[in-house]
Formats: structure tokens, C-alpha cells, sequence
């Protein structure tokens, strides 16, 4: 029988509890706008924020195999961040459409280099 490491667990507990939150306040939020089109982003930027938040923590923890999911959790972070920020922009700003892609893209690219600099580290 194989024992799980402290962390592992209240982690997954800890995550399961915030999406719960993150989505009532996301169904709360788009109920009192009346406009249920901001389920979705107020929702991305939620989870977003938490999985960066995550990844700063557990910056100096690694799995089995020695690796750090830190950058990992912050591109995953980082995008649903970006993704849900674009989204209420483009409904409060509407018809920027190339401004957005350009955004996603100059975004795409900084991981990307970011990734590199600390796997080369």
C-alpha cells in the first residue's frame, strides 16, 4: 500500500473547495449584472488567479521524478487569466477583435520564452 506525500491530498481538497466557491460567485456575479455572459470569464479569471496563486506556493516542490510544476500551473494560470480578461474586455470594448488576437499571441510568445529560460536554468 503506497503512502500519499502530505501535500498531495490537501491540495486536491483545497482545489475542489475553491472551484465550488469560484463557481457560485461566478453564477452570483452573472446573476446580479443580469448578464450571463460574465459566468465564463469572471469564472476563468477565478481559477486563473487560484492555479497562480498555486504555483507561486509550490514553487520549491517537486514530484516523484524531481520535476517542478510551477510552470506548468503558471501558463495554465496565466491563460485562463488571459482568456477571461480578453473576454470581458471584448464585451465592454466590442469589434477589437485583432487587438485581441494580437494580445493572445504577444501573451503566447512570452511563455513560450519564459519556458525556455527556466528549463535552460
Amino acid at each position: 500500500m503506497e503512502t500519499s506525500r502530505v501535500g498531495e491530498g490537501s491540495r486536491t481538497g483545497l482545489t475542489v473547495g475553491f472551484v465550488l466557491i469560484a463557481a457560485a460567485v461566478a453564477i452570483l456575479i452573472a446573476w446580479v449584472t443580469a448578464n450571463w455572459f460574465y459566468l465564463v470569464p469572471v469564472f476563468l479569471l477565478e481559477l486563473g488567479g487560484f492555479i497562480l496563486l498555486l504555483g507561486a506556493v509550490s514553487a520549491k516542490t517537486r514530484d516523484r521524478q524531481g520535476r517542478s510544476w510551477m510552470i506548468y500551473m503558471f501558463l495554465w494560470g496565466g491563460v485562463m487569466v488571459m482568456l477571461g480578461g480578453l473576454l470581458l474586455l471584448n464585451d465592454v470594448f466590442p469589434n477589437n477583435v485583432p487587438v485581441l488576437i494580437a494580445v493572445f499571441l504577444i501573451f503566447t510568445g512570452a511563455i513560450a520564452i519564459l519556458a525556455y529560460l527556466v528549463k535552460s536554468r
